[in-house]
């Protein structure tokens, strides 16, 4: 049976080990360089009897009948003793949150051309055209000037017509003919939303009769 004596390096030790575990490891760099003196200790002060009944005794103080002996203090280092002290823990995974937060962000969308004014200069309004041959240009009016991505187009009679350019503001209109019309031209995205639009435009044409 061995018991140390309360007064032996021993017992700091065992103490020393045990405040380690219970506090931070701020506290255990401190506790560890107890540890170390502690152990150094022991290593070169260390007695060894056994009484009458047979107990083994330690002590760091020579005693009558001891013998000194050399003990081993097994794992007296810092990283042994802090591993034992504190449970591994695992780095937690980045939250989708954060992923997030790291990413860029979308572009800004550009800022569509808002329009000020789009009129038609010619015909004028309630104009008679006489002898056009059935062919008259429409002139427009555009502010600010187009955009490259929008389109130009011509309501004739209530009809959106189509096949004619759609990035000039002279327009030649075909077939024309004699009697009463309107017009009306917008201006229009790549997704066909009227943007800007002029008034409504009232025309006549007439030709003239020649009697023989």
């Amino acid at each position: 049976m061995c018991r140390p004596t309360p007064d032996l390096g021993v017992g700091r030790l065992i103490l020393v080990r045990r405040l380690a575990q219970r506090y931070p490891v701020g506290m255990r760099t401190v506790f560890a360089i107890c540890w170390l003196l502690a152990a150094a200790t022991v290593s070169a002060q260390a007695y060894r009897w056994v009484d009458e009944n047979g107990v083994v005794h330690y002590s760091d103080r020579p005693t009558e009948g001891a013998e000194q002996v050399e003990l081993e203090v097994r794992d007296t280092g810092f990283t042994s003793l802090l591993s034992e002290s504190a449970p591994a823990t695992d780095t937690p995974a980045p939250t989708e949150a954060a992923a997030t937060s790291t990413t860029a962000s979308p572009a800004t969308p550009p800022a569509t051309t808002e329009y000020e004014r789009l009129e038609i200069v010619r015909p004028q309004q309630g104009e008679t055209l006489w002898n056009i041959g059935a062919v008259m240009t429409v002139a427009l009016r555009l502010s600010p000037s187009l955009d490259p991505s929008h389109r130009l187009y011509l309501i004739y009679d209530g009809i959106r017509l189509t096949g004619l350019p759609t990035n000039q503001l002279d327009i030649a209109l075909n077939e024309v003919y004699r009697g009463e019309h309107t017009l009306r031209a917008q201006v229009e995205d790549i997704d066909g939303n009227v943007l800007q639009q002029s008034s409504t435009r009232r025309f006549y044409v007439q030709q003239a009769t020649i009697r023989r």
